[in-house]
């Protein structure tokens, strides 16, 4: 029995490896629209000021008036100045705030800049720190595979899944294969080369096979073409060729 496990997870390997052969990202990605260049250059910057005053377009209405210094880039240490109207759903803003920026170069040769985002380098390094450390107290040796194959998954998804995604190979298979890598090292660095990883890899080869087919039937009889945010619509714009209905079956 454990000699016909191995080697139906050999055929599997196997054929995992046929497919990243096959499907591997390989040459430059087609051309797309720079994103970067729609908003201008993203540069860090602190919040240094947030003062209340009248509006400058209604003086009758009032606007905090946000300084910011720039903190990195070709303009570091300047100072500007942006107004920014009450209300709920507006952003607020605090002395010593850590954000990001687009810096826009305008034809007098002046730089405007406008707010992109917050910092959050700090928290988040934080957050993952204490739930490696929380992972391995609990787990040991165990939670230390774990988090292996948890960072093996995320190079598989930026090296090989988005890479071969953007060169417009096909979704589902892509999906697959890439589903197919993270498997056998997440399980087999979590719990080691034994049988009973051995089965319940196969078990997961099962599922992603039976939900594989599923969706497509499922996402086919629906007619579901995945243009069903805006974010679908962006990829379009940005020149970015990629099947909508088949990233949706791949999502799946």
């Amino acid at each position: 029995m454990a000699r016909r496990l191995w080697i139906a997870v050999a055929a599997c390997a196997a054929i995992t490896v046929v497919g990243l052969v096959v499907l591997w990202p390989r040459g430059d990605a087609p051309a797309t629209v720079d994103a970067g260049s729609l908003f201008g250059t993203r540069v860090s910057a602190v919040v240094i000021g947030n003062d209340t005053a009248p509006c400058t377009d209604d003086p009758l209405a009032g606007c905090h008036h946000v300084t910011v210094q720039i903190a990195s880039g070709a303009h570091r240490g300047e100072e500007t100045t942006w107004e920014v109207p009450y209300g709920p759903t507006q952003r607020t803003y605090d002395v010593g705030d850590d954000i990001y920026v687009y810096a826009t170069t305008l034809a007098n040769g002046t730089v405007s800049y406008e707010f992109a985002d917050f910092r959050r380098d700090v928290p988040i390094l934080l957050l993952v720190l204490i739930f490696v450390a929380a992972v391995i107290a609990l787990a040991r040796w165990k939670g230390v595979g774990a988090i292996g194959g948890l960072v093996a998954s995320l190079l598989v998804l930026v090296g090989f899944v988005l890479p071969s995604l953007l060169r417009g190979h096909d979704a589902v298979l892509v999906a697959l294969v890439g589903s197919s890598v993270i498997a056998f090292v997440a399980l087999y660095l979590a719990h080691g080369i034994n049988v009973s990883t051995t089965v319940a890899l196969l078990a997961t080869f099962t599922s992603l096979a039976l939900i594989g087919v599923l969706a497509w039937v499922f996402v086919t009889a629906s007619s579901l073409s995945g243009y069903t945010e805006d974010s679908s619509f962006v990829l379009t714009a940005l020149g970015i060729q990629i099947d909508a209905r088949g990233l949706l079956l791949a999502g799946i």
